[in-house]
């Protein structure tokens, strides 16, 4: 499972997600407020949402050592909370998630036991 993890840093099942800013965040110089509202319009949303890319998150070097490199023996200890979802994460987990990993892990077998 540690390759998978690093395949799966790599090459995100999901490019990432939107999130509703529920406080300001100053981010690379920039402020988004809270309850910033982008267009009243009944076409477009009245606030301000956030897109957390799953693939900028799994490739920082605030979280992983030479992230770009193919290193799997970086998931062998815990890494830091919320630095590895590639399902997402907290309340909002991917709801198959447990499916997917079922699902690789039959793959794995499969491919390793009947291997010629």
């Amino acid at each position: 499972m540690i390759l998978w993890k690093k395949v799966e840093s790599g090459m995100p099942p999901i490019f990432g997600s939107f999130r509703k800013a529920i406080a300001d965040i100053e981010f690379d110089g920039f402020t988004i407020p809270k309850g910033w509202t982008y267009e009243k319009n009944a076409n477009f949303c009245s606030f301000m949402y956030v897109l957390g890319t799953t693939y900028s998150t799994h490739n920082s070097s605030e979280y992983f050592d030479e992230p770009q490199n193919f290193d799997p023996s970086r998931f062998e200890e815990l890494v830091q909370p919320y630095s590895f979802i590639p399902f997402g994460g907290g309340p909002r987990l991917c709801t198959r998630y447990q499916l997917a990993k079922l699902n690789i892990l039959i793959f794995v077998h499969y491919a390793v036991t009947k291997y010629k």
